[in-house]
């Protein structure tokens, strides 16, 4: 008995080869005729090597020449019982006795066989002409030449080439591929020159018989096959046309031809992605997207010839029949993911292509697939050219450079689509919300939150002061507010590639480039901001330490976020140009449009009422920069959301080791048992505070108790109203204290001048009161500058202000009047009790 596959193929081959010589009962071929045929006996073997691209040209003209003989021979010697007409009876009887030993063809697959033969020769079910037999000499001539012009592309088109990463060109694969279209458009054309029609009805019989024909399994190809043909029958009506139960006479050389570019289509995407080769040489990784945008171009054309409406229940009900069939033969693949996304693909198609946004029209094609193209290069771009390289510096940089100038392009191609050539608000906010309900948004952010945080992202951060004090706000996203973003992002990399040669050594001269010496003037702060691999600032032998490649790129990106925040709220148009700083009413107004967005990335509080004053106090007090004045600094500002960010690591990685016994069963992840936290925090002190081996070395040297005050100081400074109690501690209260325990650090680390870097003694408190005598006043109240010197360096004797009465008045005076004799060292628990008695003012 021939092997299942053997049988297979032998089936289908014979049907247009064993068909030729239909057997007549009463007359057999002599013996002659079947040695002279018996290469159709390894007919499989010849099919898997023709497949595997193991048959040379001669070998293949070998095979079909065997076939011929075979076909002249049945001609010669076989006769059916009417002259010139073999009936299918005959032809199965032949079968039988001569090709398929113990398998018989019941007649539903005689059937089945009888109308392929309908489809490839025309004529009759039930029976084969002379005629036909010798037309059939013809298809074979034309199978042989097929074959051979497809055969030295065989491996190219199966993927060999990039599964052994064997170098190759994208002219190569465009070649194979162009080969793969042209055969099957040929093959196409010799079944569409008949004018057959075939019902996808039959085909799925056809399939049923030939599984129990070989005795195959349920979950057999063949049965994948077969229960994929709803599947199929609906691609087919919506790609190329009706009708749904059948290929048209016509439609054959557009199906061949979609097959095709299809197939080539998603073989470029897998030679793309998989080849190692064209990612390092430019010329050819440009030539890969932009064979690939052409055969998309090609496909969309096709597809703009159908006379259906792809609409999305439809394809919901498409994607849940091929997940139940996917799982019903083994996979473990959820496709269902992809309905909930198909409000958020109707947005986009709907902004990026027009249209409705439920349907794609077949005028839409061209455009839909163009598009789904460009969206597609941005995302190949990103995840093998970017993500797996450094994206701020050398061929990643380059390729996020390329990344987000293509999707800024599909963006400005969609607005000359739009009437006034705006996406409306109201549609920006719908975008949005199928984003969130696709839960494709990053960093934890709401959609409700973007939206009412959209106005003012439009009108301020993403305008020009310009525009934006001219008092006319945008009626949503427009080609200003493009052009925009396209030069804040030349700024960005034109302040990389600078900080790209820092990072290597070099000293680079910014000229008079704005950009660069914006850049120049972030990085001249007292010390280097560096972060170690964990993302905590270093305060460790600041002196000595450098900038690196990674802490260069955070401070770009520091410094353009808080170009946009100074360009898009300063209300004095010099002090925006001049990227001066915010006042605290500007602040305030920022910080109201932002608050949503930051609280849900955890760097605001909920309902956190004084967050403006907050920051503005603590921008101008604490860090390396800070200056005491009535502004948040530009350059205050960036090193105030590098330490938030650090803190907020910082804090993750203690939040992330506490077991899970610590989470506040009521609360979530966003509230602890204070307990334990405060006894892992104590026990761990060392391993999360590393970045801070000061503090450590200090804490170190106290008795047991006196960790127990820094805790409650911290806490008293950070919980608001709470304070320190056992009540559960918000997850974003761990997180302030990492960031209170920087300014500390900031703090020593700038006024410290002596050996004693434990301590800040008398004449060190000095030289810090200017940072901090503004900020006094407007927090205390004391209007003559002797009293706020006195008011500072009191509590930096005793830890806390002196009491609000007239007691506390006396105290003060009294040390004012000893200034002469001022003498202390105020150490780290000193000053975090210091600024736990000054947040009770707040």
């Amino acid at each position: 008995m021939f092997s299942k596959l053997r049988a297979w193929v032998m089936i289908v081959a014979l049907v247009l080869v064993g068909c030729s010589g239909e057997d007549q009962p009463y007359q057999t071929p002599p013996v002659v005729k079947m040695k002279e045929s018996q290469c159709l006996d390894k007919a499989d073997e010849t099919f898997v090597d023709y497949l595997d691209g193991r048959l040379n040209a001669q070998q293949i003209n070998a095979f079909w020449d065997c076939t011929q003989r075979a076909l002249d021979i049945f001609l010669r010697f076989t006769q059916g019982r009417q002259v010139g007409i073999y009936s299918s009876q005959e032809l199965r009887h032949f079968l039988h006795n001569f090709f398929l030993g113990e398998l018989r063809i019941n007649d539903t697959l005689l059937e089945e066989f009888m109308e392929i033969k309908r489809v490839f020769l025309a004529g009759s079910r039930d029976f084969v002409t002379r005629n036909e037999l010798e037309t059939t000499q013809l298809i074979i001539e034309d199978f042989r030449q097929l074959t051979i012009d497809l055969n030295p592309h065989i491996q190219v088109i199966k993927g060999e080439f990039y599964r052994h990463q064997r170098f190759y060109s994208v002219d190569e694969l465009n070649r194979s591929l162009a080969a793969l279209s042209d055969v099957l458009a040929r093959f196409a054309r010799i079944i569409e020159t008949r004018g057959q029609s075939y019902e996808f009805a039959r085909f799925e019989t056809l399939l049923t018989e030939l599984n129990k024909l070989t005795q195959r399994a349920g979950n057999s190809r063949a049965s994948f096959v077969q229960d994929l043909m709803p599947f199929v029958r609906q691609a087919k009506l919506q790609l190329v046309g009706s009708p749904a139960d059948r290929i048209g006479a016509k439609q054959w050389v557009r199906l061949g031809t979609i097959l095709a570019e299809s197939f080539g289509l998603w073989m470029r995407a897998e030679h793309f992605t998989t080849h190692q080769g064209w990612a390092s040489d430019p010329v050819m990784l440009e030539q890969a997207f932009d064979s690939m945008k052409s055969a998309s171009t090609r496909l969309g054309q096709m597809f703009a010839q159908t006379d259906q409406v792809l609409e999305w229940p439809t394809i919901e009900r498409l994607i849940t029949d091929l997940d139940q069939l996917m799982k019903k033969h083994g996979s473990k693949k959820d496709l269902k993911q992809f309905v909930s996304w198909l409000p958020l693909f109707g947005e986009i198609k709907f902004q990026l292509v027009g249209g409705a946004k439920n349907a794609i029209g077949p005028d839409e094609w061209p455009q839909f697939m163009l598009t789904a193209t460009r969206l597609a290069e941005v995302g190949l771009r990103y995840s093998h050219l970017v993500k797996p390289n450094d994206w701020s510096q050398g061929e990643g940089l380059r390729q996020l450079d390329r990344v987000v100038g293509l999707g800024m392009d599909v963006i400005d191609s969609a607005l000359v689509r739009k009437p006034k050539a705006v996406i409306p608000m109201a549609e920006l906010k719908s975008l949005i919300a199928s984003l969130d309900q696709a839960k494709v948004l990053p960093l934890k952010i709401r959609g409700s939150s973007i939206e009412a945080s959209l106005p003012a992202l439009l009108h301020r951060l993403l305008r020009s002061p310009e525009d934006r004090l001219s008092g006319v706000k945008p009626e949503g996203l427009d080609q200003k507010t493009m052009a925009y973003l396209r030069l804040q992002w030349a700024g960005w990399k034109t302040a990389q590639d600078f900080a790209n040669l820092m990072a290597i050594g070099k000293n680079p001269d910014p000229g008079d480039d704005s950009i660069k010496l914006e850049m120049k003037r972030v990085l001249a702060g007292p010390w280097p901001l560096v972060k170690d691999p964990k993302g905590r600032l270093v305060f460790k032998n600041v002196a000595d330490m450098a900038w690196d490649q990674k802490s260069l790129t955070q401070m770009n990106w520091s410094r353009a976020l808080l170009r946009l925040f100074v360009l898009g709220y300063a209300e004095e148009r010099e002090r925006a140009d001049q990227l001066r700083g915010l006042n605290i009413d500007e602040l305030d107004l920022l910080a109201t449009d932002v608050r949503p967005i930051g609280v849900d990335m955890g760097i605001f509080k909920e309902g956190d009422d004084s967050l403006a004053e907050r920051i503005h106090l603590e921008a101008d007090l604490f860090m390396p920069r800070a200056n005491g004045n009535e502004l948040v600094d530009f350059e205050e500002g960036i090193e105030y959301l590098t330490f938030v960010l650090s803190g907020i690591d910082a804090g993750g990685e203690l939040l992330a080791f506490l077991p899970k016994d610590c989470r506040n069963a009521e609360a979530g992840d966003e509230r602890l048992v204070t307990s334990c936290f405060r006894e892992h925090f104590g026990k761990e002190r060392h391993q999360f505070l590393a970045h801070l081996p000061n503090f450590n070395a200090y804490v170190d040297t106290l008795a047991p108790e006196q960790w127990g005050h820094i805790q409650e100081y911290l806490e008293t400074a950070t919980r608001g109203d709470e304070g320190y109690s056992d009540k559960p501690i918000k997850t974003s209260d761990v997180r302030e204290i990492f960031i209170l325990l920087q300014y500390i650090e900031t703090f020593f680390t700038r006024f410290n001048r002596d050996a004693q870097v434990l301590t800040i003694n008398v004449e060190e408190a000095l030289g810090a009161f200017p940072v901090f005598d503004l900020p006094l006043m407007n927090l205390l109240g004391f209007a003559e500058r002797s009293d706020r010197e006195a008011l500072f360096t009191y509590m930096m004797k005793n830890g806390r202000p002196p009491p609000q009465d007239i007691d506390g008045l006396k105290l003060l005076q009294e040390w004012k009047d000893k200034k002469a004799e001022w003498s202390f060292e105020a150490d780290r628990v000193r000053v975090v009790r210091i600024l736990s008695e000054l947040s009770k003012s707040l």
